[in-house]
């Protein structure tokens, strides 16, 4: 027999000592050993001692549950590339200037001489006329006494007297703030030259109209001061009435619309605005209500005989632009280029508008001579009255008790002659 094998057993008690020396023996004692029985049965295994159980974690706490993130904000759109530069629009043509054909060589002085022939006669006239007359109508007692007199008895001299005051410091305050915003250079235009004119005209008034030079005026003595005012004051009222009425009508009628079509040309509105502000308005408009509220109110006359003195102070004013537009080559008015061929006949239909508004100033001084009556006229040296009709009227108006000294002398009369003042002294009443 083949030598035993004892099979793998795995029981527990195999594993014990004598089992261990009998299973030698046998091995030793060849195939004489007995057999073990094949098949025993398999003694039951010790239950495996119990495992102690882990001890369970501690409770997790049960998690609040996730704040819902806040999603990211979806990103932009990545910018479109740029588009190529390209050169700004092109801004409007400025406006062109006159064709070189339009400017001629003989236009300038051609135009100069237009306007010192003008200056000459105008002065000559207004020197002829009057010095015919010895200058009664400035240097005159009764020009003395108009330069504080009312139109009216209605009016009173107080009333005058505030009139004259608010628009010389309104006017004032507006020609100060004017130079000191654009400095000298303001003395380019025409119309500064009247403002300056007009503004001295209101303060000579007012210093006329005070109670002092009044008593002076109606009871005497006058100086040669007082004298001098007055004249200077009927001098400044020639010029600012007529000239107010040019420089309105040229201003509305010719500068404004030529501003408002460049404005709309070219989209620049600066010289717009500037012609629609309160100094443009006040210079431009206001200037004419002011000159006509005082030769409403006061008793001074405008004399036909003295256009030639007007025609003067606007040739005056076109010989400095056109030598300040020689010299600096801006010509202030777009209309008083003297290059231009046309500049001679401009130069010419402005004298024809300024005597058209010198006429209709003369017009509405008869219709004034006419309310004032004639006594009041001769009395006040505005004598429209011939030399028979002259020393009746004072006399009428001396009879009247007026607050006025009548002449003291011949020549003190006016236009009266030495016989006639001394006839009507005469027929003064003696108790008188």
């Amino acid at each position: 027999a083949a030598t035993f094998a004892p099979p793998v057993l795995s029981h527990a008690w195999t594993r014990t000592p004598g089992f261990a020396r009998l299973a030698k023996a046998r091995m030793g004692a060849g195939s004489s050993a007995p057999a073990l029985p094949p098949s025993l049965p398999p003694l039951p295994s010790p239950p495996p001692p119990p495992s102690p159980d882990p001890p369970s974690p501690p409770p997790v706490p049960p998690s609040p549950p996730p704040c819902p993130s806040p999603s990211p904000p979806p990103f932009p759109p990545p910018p479109s590339p740029p588009p190529p530069l390209s050169p700004p629009p092109p801004s409007p043509p400025p406006p062109s200037p006159p064709p070189p054909w339009e400017h001629t060589e003989w236009a300038r002085p051609a135009t100069f001489a237009l306007i010192a022939a003008q200056l000459s006669l105008g002065l000559s006239h207004f020197w002829w006329v009057n010095a015919r007359s010895g200058w009664m109508a400035f240097r005159s007692e009764g020009a003395v006494r108009a330069a504080s007199a009312t139109s009216s008895s209605c009016v009173s001299e107080r009333a005058l007297l505030l009139v004259r005051t608010a628009i010389f410091l309104w006017c004032f305050g507006l020609l100060t703030y004017s130079s000191f915003y654009e400095g000298p250079n303001c003395l380019r235009f025409f119309t500064v030259w009247n403002f300056i004119a007009l503004t001295a005209f209101f303060g000579l008034g007012t210093a006329l109209s005070c109670s002092c030079c009044r008593h002076l005026a109606e009871h005497g003595p006058v100086t040669p001061d007082h004298r001098i005012a007055a004249a200077t004051h009927k001098v400044l009222l020639e010029l600012n009435l007529p000239m107010s009425v040019l420089i309105a009508v040229v201003v509305w009628l010719v500068i404004y619309p030529n501003d408002a079509a460049i404005a709309e040309r070219t989209g620049d509105t600066t010289e717009l605005r500037r012609d629609l502000s309160l100094t443009s308005l006040s210079m431009h408009g206001a200037n004419v209500l002011f000159m006509s509220l005082e030769f409403f109110l006061d008793a001074l006359l405008v004399a036909p005989r003295h256009l030639g003195l007007v025609v003067s102070w606007a040739m005056l004013y076109g010989l400095f632009n056109g030598l300040q537009a020689y010299w600096t080559g801006d010509a202030v008015y777009f209309f008083m280029d003297f290059t231009v061929k046309t500049s001679p006949l401009i130069g010419a239909g402005l004298t024809l508008v300024l005597c058209a508004a010198y006429a209709a100033v003369c017009v509405l001084s008869a219709l004034k001579r006419r309310l004032l009556g004639p006594a009041r006229c001769a009395l006040l040296g505005e004598g429209h009255a011939s030399d028979d009709e002259a020393p009746a009227a004072r006399y009428a108006l001396w009879s009247e008790d007026l607050p006025l000294k009548p002449p003291r002398s011949a020549a003190d009369a006016g236009s009266a002659s030495p016989s006639h003042a001394t006839a009507s002294l005469q027929r003064t009443s003696p108790k008188r």
